[in-house]
């Protein structure tokens, strides 16, 4: 009878190894399942390149043995820029491949997606999508990486405010519900201290013609415009303002703040705008960071054009590990999401500024400083 005991102790230790916690899913003693629905198709598709070097980091990691012992498996999803699809694919990941948690899910597509991850008390880490719905009020779930354009929106308002206090001011935003809330905040920050001539909203694709809102801008006077859109539409519009010989001053998130931004704008229409970013950019060759980072790039993803975008998606892998290793060996979903809340002075190595979060600060990029195109570069403005 006793060697029956041990017998069926040994197969229950087995079956645990292979198949995992019935209370933790995606998890054993050798693997870590996680999932991502992204951009890799669709009129923002270059923002893709996150997740794909993403898994080419984690992929190296798990080279070198994982972490804690376990090695992760990436499952990424299209969202084909679209959210229901985001929403077919993420239920196709939580209720069939039955992730451990989703990681770096991003884009506006996202809306439609993180209140099912939290019926479903799935981790929602590292959200790279600039909603504040995600983290403002916290949720016990959901953390994000990318600033909101609540905290963007907040930031340059009183931005415009200090420096152009008597000017009129225009906003031109993508029509997207976080955009939207971005608008009102804004709007909030400024009223009764500046006179806002007009407000714009465009539609997220770049096929669209937004030659008319443009064209409202000028007609009230904006002298200086707040853009929240991102590229590669927001480069369009300001190209087509130029050649209307139309140019306000610039103010604009954080997605335009690299050199994808600087190409398709072209470098006289781009001088002058200002932005920000909180990670370093790619083409910033004597920093050491960076150096490491188009090493990696070229040996591991060669395929891939190094930019902001590699970076942004390299911060995203470090900070992931950085959560892992503090969650430890003993991993549950209540771990994680605790090791994600307590992140102090947390800088990754291609990131331009510590952050830290906690129980009641989920956003970990709140950091704003920023920057101004001169001469082809992007270069850091004193506030």
């Amino acid at each position: 009878m006793k060697y029956v005991f041990h017998f069926l102790v040994s197969i229950s230790v087995l079956l645990f190894a292979f198949v995992g916690r019935a209370d933790e899913p995606g998890i054993t003693d050798t693997e870590i399942v996680i999932g991502n629905h992204s951009m890799q198709t669709g009129v923002a598709a270059v923002f893709g390149s996150f997740q794909r070097v993403m898994k080419a980091y984690f992929d190296m990691i798990n080279e070198k043995g994982g972490v804690n012992g376990r090695k992760i498996k990436f499952l990424i999803e299209d969202n084909g820029t679209n959210p229901q699809q985001a929403l077919q694919v993420t239920k196709k990941l939580v209720e069939s491949e039955h992730v451990f948690a989703m990681v770096a899910n991003q884009g506006p597509p996202h809306l439609a997606v993180y209140r099912y991850l939290r019926e479903k008390k799935v981790p929602d880490l590292w959200v790279a999508a600039p909603g504040g719905q995600f983290t403002e009020p916290v949720d016990h779930y959901t953390f994000a990486f990318s600033p909101s354009m609540h905290v963007e929106a907040s930031y340059f308002g009183n931005y415009v405010l200090k420096h152009w206090p008597k000017k009129k001011i225009g906003i031109l935003a993508q029509e997207t519900a976080d955009s939207k809330q971005g608008v009102q905040i804004f709007t909030e920050t400024v009223k009764g201290k500046a006179d806002v001539v007009a407000t714009e909203y465009v539609s997220m694709s770049a096929q669209q013609n937004s030659t008319a809102q443009v064209l409202n801008l000028k007609k009230a006077g904006a002298e200086v415009v707040f853009v929240g859109a991102a590229l590669p539409l927001s480069a369009m519009m300001i190209k087509f303002a130029a050649e209307q010989d139309y140019h306000p001053q610039w103010v604009m998130q954080y997605y335009n703040c690299n050199s994808n931004f600087l190409d398709l704008a072209g470098k006289a229409t781009a001088e002058g705008v200002i932005s920000w970013q909180p990670v370093l950019f790619h083409d910033d060759v004597d920093n050491q960071a960076i150096k490491k980072h188009l090493e990696f790039i070229k040996a591991r993803l060669p395929n891939e054009k190094p930019s902001t975008l590699t970076v942004y998606g390299q911060a995203i892998a470090e900070t992931f590990i950085e959560t892992l290793k503090i969650a430890g060996r003993d991993l549950t979903r209540e771990s994680l999401i605790s090791a994600a809340e307590s992140l102090k002075d947390y800088k990754c190595s291609v990131c331009r500024y510590a952050n830290s979060t906690s129980p009641n600060k989920h956003l970990l990029l709140s950091t704003i400083s920023p920057m101004v195109m001169r001469g082809g570069k992007w270069t850091p403005l004193t506030d």
